[in-house]
C-alpha cells in the first residue's frame, strides 16, 4: 500500500536480553561501577522513559563461575577517578553543559523570536570557540595508536604507533570517540574527556593489579 505521507514506524520488542546472572538489562542496562558525568544520563531518553516499557526482571542464572577481580580495588579506583574528574577542565565544561540542558528541560519553552534565537546561537558559538581556543592553548600531545595483532601480541615492547586513515574500520562509527581518533578539525585536536578518564581508570587498575601481585609474591 502506498501512502501520500510517511506513516511512521512501529518497533515491537519480542525478546529480552539476560546476563549470565539471570538479571535482565531491560530499563536498567548494565550498571557502571564508576559513573562519570554524562549528558545522556539527564536527557530523559531511552526505553525507560517510554510508555509501557517491559519490566526489569530475573530468570534462573546460568551455570558459571563468577570471577570478581575488581571489588578489592573499587574504592581506590573510584577515589582516584573522582579526584581527576573534579580537577579536569573538560569535565567542568561538561558539567556546565549538563546544568544548561537541565535548565532548558525545566523551562520547557523555546523562544520563537528570531532575534532571541540568533542571540542564543551566537552565545553558544562564542562559548564553543572560547573552549576550543583554551584547548589549543594547552598544547597537549595527542595519544598514540598501537595496532596489537595475534602475531605481535607476545612482543616485549609495543609496536610502532600507526596513523588512523580515513575510511578505516576505526573511523566508521559516526558520533563515537573512535571516528575522531587522529583527526584535527579546524585546527582543534580531538578531545573526549570520558574516553580519556576511562583510560586513566584502566591504567590505575593495571597498576593496582601489578602492585597486588608484587606484594603477594613478596609475602611468599
Amino acid at each position: 500500500m502506498k501512502y501520500s505521507i510517511d506513516p511512521g514506524a512501529l518497533k515491537v520488542t519480542i525478546q529480552k536480553f539476560y546476563r549470565p546472572s539471570g538479571a535482565s538489562t531491560q530499563l536498567k542496562g548494565v550498571m557502571a561501577d564508576i559513573v562519570l558525568p554524562s549528558l545522556s544520563g539527564v536527557a530523559g531518553v531511552g526505553e525507560a522513559k517510554m510508555q509501557d516499557p517491559l519490566a526489569w526482571d530475573i530468570v534462573p542464572p546460568a551455570d558459571f563461575i563468577r570471577e570478581d577481580h575488581t571489588t578489592p580495588f573499587m574504592k581506590e579506583l573510584r577515589s582516584r577517578s573522582a579526584a581527576r574528574v573534579a580537577e579536569d577542565r573538560d569535565f567542568a565544561y561538561l558539567r556546565e553543559n549538563i546544568a544548561r540542558f537541565q535548565k532548558n528541560l525545566a523551562t520547557q519553552t523555546v523562544s520563537l523570536n528570531e532575534a532571541d534565537r540568533r542571540r542564543e546561537n551566537e552565545a553558544a558559538k562564542a562559548r564553543e570557540d572560547l573552549r576550543k581556543k583554551e584547548l589549543l592553548a594547552r598544547g597537549e600531545s595527542q595519544p598514540k595508536t598501537h595496532e596489537i595483532t595475534v602475531e605481535n601480541s607476545d612482543a616485549p615492547e609495543l609496536p610502532a604507533p600507526v596513523a588512523i586513515k580515513e575510511g578505516s574500520p576505526e573511523t566508521k562509527l559516526p558520533g563515537t570517540a573512535a571516528d575522531k581518533i587522529g583527526k584535527v578539525e579546524n585546527g582543534v585536536p580531538p578531545n573526549d574527556p570520558v574516553l580519556r578518564e576511562s583510560e586513566h581508570i584502566m591504567a590505575d587498575y593495571v597498576e593496582m593489579l601489578h602492585r597486588s601481585s608484587t606484594v603477594a609474591v613478596a609475602a611468599h
